[in-house]
């Protein structure tokens, strides 16, 4: 697992966008804020290709990182 991947929990079927990773811990944004998750082991890799496969809230999740991280611009709703 490393930073950047994506992963969907295997109790939950939860997705999201590992942070960072070591052996026993990994730090996953989950789309309403980061979690640190202990159990490493119940977290899979999920292979991404955008495609009319991928979860539309992988999407949801991408924005919300780079909005949280100042990497996009959030655009005031009208």
């Amino acid at each position: 697992m490393n930073k950047g991947d994506l992963v969907k929990s295997r109790s939950s079927s939860e997705l999201g966008i590992v942070i960072t990773a070591n052996l026993r811990k990994v730090v996953i944004f989950l789309g309403d804020g980061l979690t640190v998750v202990e159990a490493a082991d119940d977290w899979e890799v999920v292979p991404f290709s955008p495609d009319a496969s991928t979860p539309a809230n992988f999407y949801e999740l991408v924005e919300g990182w780079e909005t949280a991280r100042g990497r996009r611009e959030v655009l005031p709703s009208v």
